[in-house]
């Protein structure tokens, strides 16, 4: 397959990999991505830029990913916004001439493009994961907000350890 048939749409993240493998794939895509816009509007003068892309996924200490790291050559953002080259640093700001370039966009709009689908990967995995908080909570609640487990063989209340259920159990007096 090539990679023009892969993009962050293919990550599904009730396939049962991992949620920081899904992040890994979506930082790899993002990059190939970049190289692809690199060679078709052909800045690849040295390869220097092309060579210099690197991610990491900072994880919190239950694993969980919080950071997401790009770093490349910083020129690459200087063509992206078309400044930079044939002028010297400290002029006067009168060239003479016009500089000849434009800006060749292989970064910020991928980038955004990018962003906005782990956006939406993030909040469907999320989603996911209250549902699930949700429907375990209130499996132990019946349609009447009782504890199924707040009373002992012996008739006695006791403790609940279901947060949902405390908080219902508060609320209504119980």
């Amino acid at each position: 397959m090539s990679f023009k048939d892969q993009n962050i749409d293919n990550l599904n993240s009730n396939s049962g990999v991992s949620f920081n493998k899904e992040i890994e794939d979506w930082a790899i895509i993002v990059i190939k991505n970049w190289h692809e816009k690199i060679i078709a509007l052909n800045i690849n003068y040295t390869h220097s830029l092309y060579n210099s892309f690197f991610h990491h996924v900072n994880t919190n200490a239950n694993g969980d990913p919080i950071k997401i790291e790009f770093a490349f050559n910083y020129y690459g953002k200087f063509v992206d916004m078309g400044v930079g080259r044939e002028i010297s640093k400290g002029n006067s700001g009168n060239l003479g001439f016009t500089p000849n370039r434009k800006a060749k966009k292989w970064y910020s709009k991928e980038f955004y493009r990018q962003v906005m689908k782990l956006k939406e990967l993030l909040a469907e995995r999320y989603a996911k994961m209250a549902n699930d908080v949700i429907i375990v909570n209130l499996s132990s609640v019946d349609e009447h907000g009782n504890n199924y487990n707040s009373k002992t063989k012996s008739g006695n209340s006791k403790s609940n350890t279901n947060p949902t259920a405390r908080a219902y159990d508060k609320v209504h007096g119980n």
